[in-house]
């Protein structure tokens, strides 16, 4: 498995409780945050192998929250998967920007979610 531990910040609590649900159930470490300010705050008491986002966040979104978790030392190439619904050109020209990153849609099949993600951070190991 290409990672086993994941830094998850998704503002909605319902989506953040099953994610987390579903990549806890595989064995991966899930550490939660509801919001981008959160995320960094604690950010260096962590080192995962993954950071999972949603795109869409009340005050910081998660291309800003990216960019100022970049700036803490272990984070400049941690791969980070943004789970959207918001799929318009100026949303993935902004992904496009951000180095070693990718992008899943919501809703997304739970069933098939961590293959998925496999299959993403592999994509971008080999970029």
């Amino acid at each position: 498995m290409p990672f086993s531990s994941v830094i998850y910040v998704e503002d909605e609590s319902d989506i953040r409780t099953v994610v987390s649900l579903i990549l806890s159930e595989q064995g991966i470490n899930v550490v939660q945050f509801d919001s981008g300010a959160a995320a960094i705050a604690d950010a260096q008491h962590h080192e995962p192998d993954l950071i999972l986002m949603d795109f869409t966040m009340e005050k910081m979104d998660g291309i800003e929250t990216l960019q100022r978790l970049r700036e803490i030392p272990h984070y400049e190439s941690t791969p980070c998967v943004f789970v959207t619904a918001r799929i318009d050109q100026e949303s993935l020209e902004a992904i496009d920007r951000v180095k070693n990153t990718a992008m899943i849609r919501k809703p997304f099949n739970p069933k098939t979610l961590v293959a998925e993600l496999e299959k993403i951070i592999l994509g971008l190991s080999s970029d």
